[in-house]
């Protein structure tokens, strides 16, 4: 799993948001996704208003606005696929800076064999803050963005030569 975040202001208590598919608020996990902050990926183009209606929200709030740039996450692969370049509109967007996360695994030992059924075990590292490149026009700015997130993120995960390209969209 990759992550990216968005920090805004800080605060004793930080609830996070995410954008989610549409699928993930009707199914069965409904309740658990929109309690986690999940926030509907619009189906249609006129649905496109109320959901950057509720980023504006969530940002002027002041509030965590966590994004997965490559757009979904496959369990336990390591290596850091192509990024979309959605997440890196939104930093820019918002005038925010990223931080790059990124999980590296480890093999379960002892006591962790039996808590996780022998799955493999993984530790979250945060990056720098990568800040906006303003001298940039809007476009070249969203692509160093997302490359140097993306190489920050590779290095986070410990990977020594990774399969992928930064572009994914």
């Amino acid at each position: 799993i990759e992550l990216t975040l968005f920090y805004w202001k800080s605060s004793k208590y930080r609830k996070m948001y995410f954008p989610t598919l549409h699928d993930n608020v009707i199914g069965s996990d409904r309740f658990m996704v929109r309690y986690a902050g999940g926030i509907p990926l619009p189906e249609n183009f006129s649905a496109m208003k109320k959901f950057n209606e509720a980023l504006d929200e969530v940002v002027a709030k002041g509030k965590w606005l966590h994004v997965f740039p490559e757009s979904c996450r496959w369990d336990y692969y390591q290596p850091i696929r192509p990024f979309k370049k959605g997440a890196f509109t939104f930093a820019l967007k918002y005038d925010r800076p990223v931080i790059p996360m990124a999980y590296s695994y480890r093999e379960p030992k002892g006591l962790e064999k039996i808590f996780t059924g022998g799955k493999p075990c993984f530790t979250l590292n945060v990056g720098t803050p990568i800040f906006l490149f303003i001298s940039l026009s809007k476009k070249e700015c969203i692509n160093k963005l997302r490359t140097d997130c993306h190489k920050a993120m590779v290095e986070l995960a410990g990977i020594k030569q990774n399969c992928w390209a930064p572009e994914g969209d």
